[in-house]
């Protein structure tokens, strides 16, 4: 009974020790830049921009210089909230950005950090924040970033063979994972959310063979 006791205990530091390093790394990012994007929620330039109903091109100027202040994005674009409900909705966003930004504007708030396009050449992570009138009272514009999904290191990078972590974004009940790596059917054996995010990392013990 004590050995059993004893190689339980050591198999959950085993599972737990990965991902909790890799999930404290991540969360710091995290949270480094929705600190950033959040600030352009009340932001003068931004919101005098919005407000005078600016044209794509001077919004385009703002999103480059949003660029610059947060070189790690892929993309960052600008738009008035009345464009994310238009019916045709948004060239550029797939459903779930677009979803996203619509979202954004109507809780007049930062959005959680998702992962989009899951399982295709482009997955990448994404957030959207409203740009709100002083009163803080309605939308005056809607901000959507698009992150590489590199922000994420590599699950398999762990110190110990019999483990399996993958990473995961979990909508309700749902988990899908991202990248290449092949998890079990089953709920994983161990999974520590990330602050900020839809996104987990969850750790297996691999299977023999």
């Amino acid at each position: 009974f004590a050995w059993v006791s004893h190689d339980t205990a050591e198999t959950r530091l085993r599972l737990e020790r990965g991902p909790r390093a890799m999930a404290a790394g991540v969360a710091g990012g995290i949270s480094h830049i929705r600190a950033q994007v959040e600030t352009w929620r009340d932001d003068p330039q931004l919101r005098a921009t919005f407000l005078k109903r600016a044209d794509s091109a001077a919004l385009e100027r703002q999103a480059q210089a949003l660029s610059a202040r947060l070189p790690m994005a892929i993309s960052i674009h600008l738009f008035y909230p009345e464009e994310a409900n238009a019916v045709e909705g948004i060239p550029f966003l797939s459903f779930a950005g677009l979803d996203l930004v619509r979202k954004a504007a109507q809780a007049r708030t930062l959005s959680l950090l998702e992962a989009h396009r899951v399982a295709q050449t482009d997955t990448h992570l994404a957030l959207a924040t409203p740009v709100l009138d002083p009163a803080h009272e309605h939308p005056v514009g809607v901000i959507h970033v698009a992150l590489p999904l590199s922000l994420l290191p590599n699950p398999a990078d762990t110190l110990d063979p019999g483990i399996l972590n993958a990473w995961q974004q979990v909508v309700g009940d749902e988990a899908a994972t991202l990248g290449d790596v092949v998890v079990p059917s089953a709920k994983p054996d161990y999974s520590v959310p990330i602050a900020g995010s839809r996104l987990r990392i969850a750790g297996s013990i691999k299977g023999p063979g």
